[in-house]
């Protein structure tokens, strides 16, 4: 049985790895066009994706069913024109919801509507924040028939089953 996942892990690495150089080239090729054609200096480019991938990370493979670390936690890269002159590595954890209250308060516009996301400009001038981290992930009982929601605060996460009203995991996540 081990040599089968052990075989299964590289097929599916391989495959991921494969996929991953693909997008890589692809971005590469869009940021020379847009360099070409005059409009990388006067463009925020946003790359980031809609979830991870999980590796064999507590015995799963895939995305979808699980909310550990290597699935919802994602990339979110944002290349700035270069007159915009921003810390180049955050390390603090963001959200998603983040990223349109930031964009619109860069070109000074404000977001139409209540939202809970909040700018990230001052972390990006490498100002301190005294932003609480309290991130939500939840996966849908539409899709995976098992409802759980996980809560990070800090350095910590806990998994709740919802239908239960259950803890399933609290995890370190500077351990884990």
């Amino acid at each position: 049985a081990r040599g089968k996942r052990t075989d299964l892990l590289a097929k599916w690495v391989n495959r991921y790895d494969r996929a991953v150089r693909y997008e890589d080239e692809q971005i590469g090729q869009f940021l020379k066009w847009m360099e070409g054609a005059g409009l990388l200096d006067n463009t925020i480019v946003v790359l980031t994706a809609d979830h991870g991938e999980a590796l064999f990370e507590h015995g799963l493979v895939g995305h979808g069913e699980t909310l550990h670390q290597e699935v919802i936690g994602i990339p979110l890269i944002i290349r700035f024109p270069p007159r915009m002159q921003f810390q180049k590595l955050i390390q603090e954890r963001v959200s998603l919801v983040d990223v349109g209250p930031t964009l619109l308060s860069l070109v000074k516009a404000r977001f139409p509507y209540e939202t809970n996301g909040k700018s990230l400009v001052s972390l990006l001038r490498g100002e301190s924040s005294d932003r609480r981290t309290l991130l939500s992930e939840e996966l849908s009982e539409i899709m995976y028939g098992d409802p759980k929601i996980a809560i990070i605060e800090d350095d910590f996460k806990a998994i709740y089953r919802i239908a239960e009203r259950k803890a399933i995991g609290l995890y370190d996540l500077e351990k884990d």
